[in-house]
């Protein structure tokens, strides 16, 4: 009997990034739904939602557009405007909860 030959271990790596790739946008796209879910239930889901976005922003942040510099046409995947806009958004949410119920005044 044959045996398989293994992948290279540049295929292996291929593949976890493109599963990761993967579960990040359904991470994103959860805590995407999850925000506009929580504005309607409860306020603890809309927390939940944005502290997911903020970490996911966090990612995105540090490992592909620190290097291309604020503005967000800049360098190949463009630099962390937006995704800065994102996350202090998540922020936001994260703290003062849905529909501003515990916005302070």
């Amino acid at each position: 009997p044959r045996s398989t030959p293994k992948p290279s271990s540049a295929a292996s790596d291929v593949y976890k990034r493109q599963a990761c790739f993967g579960l990040v946008g359904l991470g994103e796209l959860a805590a995407g739904i999850g925000v506009i879910v929580g504005a309607f239930v409860h306020g603890l889901v809309t927390r939940i939602s944005a502290a997911v976005i903020a970490l996911i922003m966090l990612g995105a942040i540090f490992t592909v557009h620190l290097d291309n510099g604020f503005h967000f046409m800049a360098g190949d995947a463009g630099g962390y405007a937006f995704q800065l806009t994102l996350l202090l958004s998540a922020l936001f949410l994260l703290a003062y909860g849905r529909q501003g119920e515990d916005f302070p005044g």
